[in-house]
């Protein structure tokens, strides 16, 4: 029998790549058609929205993150705690003020439930540099950044959340983690792999501006923004 190269065959019912490949890029479609489907739901018009494929700013990464795939992935090589906001789409120099915004990552690497978060934070944060802490104590620099954590807690900016329904919301590597963020009812909600968690409410807010963020807590964690949808 002559060698198969490129592809590898299944052994014991166990997926192969070309496989998991598939269903991974299957699941990523239904993902992009659920927030397109929700921003457009969104628009008086019911308008199409506008699809990009956004990158991680550069100018917020520290220097405990490691850049690549042109910017969209990223890798934490350091230790304490790190956040790097998402590059605005269509070239907007100011955080999301109104309308409808979704947008997905994919978790590439996790090396535990824990720290890990995906979410925004607000003006207030960016301006302040988004500053790292090492020191272990309990979590002033979690003050302005609304994010759902890989353990399943929610930061609301203010205080955290316990997920007290058996980690339902926690994340892993190769789940994708996605943001419904309602500028105009101030509400956001999270996703796991394009479904909702049960009867899980949309989460108020009163801010004015915010930024699309991930932030990595151990050494070698990494995620990789997909898409972006969002009214023009």
């Amino acid at each position: 029998m002559g060698n198969c190269f490129g592809c590898v065959k299944e052994t014991n019912g166990a997926p192969t790549p070309n496989n998991v490949a598939s269903r991974n890029k299957k699941l990523l479609a239904e993902v992009d058609a659920g927030l397109r489907q929700w921003v457009a739901d969104g628009s008086i018009e019911h308008e199409p929205p506008i699809s990009e494929r956004v990158t991680f700013d550069p100018a917020s990464r520290q220097d405990q993150v490691e850049l690549s795939n042109e910017n969209r992935t990223i890798v934490y090589v350091g230790k304490g705690y790190s956040t790097t906001l998402m590059k605005m789409p269509n070239g907007q120099t100011h955080g999301f003020t109104t309308g409808r915004h979704a947008w997905s990552v994919r978790v590439d690497v996790s090396r535990c439930r824990s720290w890990m978060q995906n979410g925004v934070v607000t003006a207030k944060r960016k301006s302040d540099g988004c500053p790292q802490v090492f020191d272990g104590k309990p979590h002033p620099f979690r003050q302005g950044e609304i994010a759902l954590r890989s353990d399943g807690n929610m930061v609301t900016g203010r205080r955290e959340i316990p997920d007290t329904r058996g980690s339902e919301r926690g994340y892993d590597t190769g789940d994708i983690i996605s943001v419904r963020l309602d500028m105009d009812q101030k509400t956001i909600q999270w996703l796991k792999n394009g479904r909702t968690f049960q009867n899980e409410p949309e989460f108020v807010f009163d801010d004015d501006e915010l930024y699309a963020c991930a932030s990595l807590d151990n050494p070698k964690e990494q995620v990789t923004l997909l898409n972006y949808f969002g009214m023009a």
